[in-house]
């Protein structure tokens, strides 16, 4: 008898317990990308023929994440990834350059930013006009 009820409390005690660490604790699931961007600042001569442009992306999440993402341009994908931590929702901007050479036409590119993990989206495509060599 005195052994039944030793196991009844102990049994009451773990339940106490896990219903209470199950309500407290709190929510371990990852942010989510809500909204990425691209922008880009006016073309920046490096000599006669070549310009840069500067970029900047936006990316937005919604909680805690690490972010793992591609600057593309024109359907080439950037040799490697990039990440980017975010310690509560709200957005940070991410940067890279864009050295274009001049040719004889002008050129119709485009940039964009896509997003790998911890979900997948990509920004809209922004579209780089250059101007012809003259």
């Amino acid at each position: 008898m005195r052994y039944e009820k030793i196991v009844f409390a102990l049994v009451v005690l773990f339940l106490c317990f896990t219903a209470f660490t199950a309500e407290s604790a709190p929510s371990t699931s990852p942010g989510k990308v809500t909204r990425v961007s691209v922008s880009a600042s006016s073309p920046i001569p490096i000599d006669n023929s070549e310009l840069r442009y500067d970029l900047t992306g936006s990316i937005t999440v919604d909680g805690p994440a690490t972010v793992n993402y591609y600057w593309l341009r024109s359907g080439v994908k950037a040799p490697t990834a990039n990440r980017i931590s975010f310690s509560s929702a709200g957005s940070q901007n991410v940067t890279s350059h864009l050295n274009v050479v001049k040719t004889s036409q002008v050129q119709r590119l485009w940039v964009q930013i896509k997003i790998t993990s911890p979900n997948q989206i990509i920004s809209k495509q922004l579209e780089i006009i250059v101007p012809a060599a003259k």
